[in-house]
């Protein structure tokens, strides 16, 4: 649900190569042609936007297989023990909405660092429909520590500083 279409509320994939085909996004973008030309010299302009086209649909089903082996389960290597730090005060994007013209305009946010949200942070699982009290992630945190801080700002801010020295200097695992 992070794309949708502004009419109708209905999901979209981002990762449609016939989405960004009639969008006119990224390559199939008819205002590209001058760029084409350059990386393309040797074609005419409707051999170019055919080969720009068909590379962009192959990025974006090698994108959509990266995010089918992400989402894997797995287990991490015996002695990995995984935190995370991450903000969850800031009103951050939770969508996209698409007009008919293609344009992209923030759809609602959620907590987060004003980049990622809490939910990507943690790879909340509850987000299906089927909410729980307790987290449901494929990732096993031995740790979840949430700042008041912004996405560039986390690692400034004195509380992670202080919580990444215990961990590694004085935690008694």
């Amino acid at each position: 649900g992070a794309l949708i279409d502004a009419d109708t509320g209905a999901m979209l994939d981002p990762l449609d190569p016939a989405l960004w085909r009639q969008r006119g996004w990224g390559l199939a973008d008819p205002d590209e042609l001058p760029v084409l030309r350059t990386l393309l010299p040797d074609l005419d302009d409707d051999a170019r936007r055919a080969a720009a086209v068909q590379h962009q649909e192959r990025l974006l089903h090698r994108a959509a297989r990266l995010h089918d082996v992400l989402d894997r389960p797995a287990q991490a290597p015996d002695g990995t023990t995984l935190y995370l730090v991450a903000g969850d005060a800031v009103d951050t994007p939770r969508a996209l909405a698409v007009d008919g013209d293609g344009r992209l305009r923030p759809a609602g946010t959620g907590p987060g660092d004003g980049t990622v949200l809490r939910s990507s942070a943690l790879l909340d699982e509850r987000l299906d429909g089927r909410w729980s009290a307790h987290l449901r992630s494929p990732i096993r945190w031995r740790q979840v520590t949430f700042l008041f801080s912004d996405h560039l700002g986390l690692t400034t801010d004195p509380a992670f500083t202080d919580n990444v020295l215990y961990l590694l200097l004085e935690d008694p695992r």
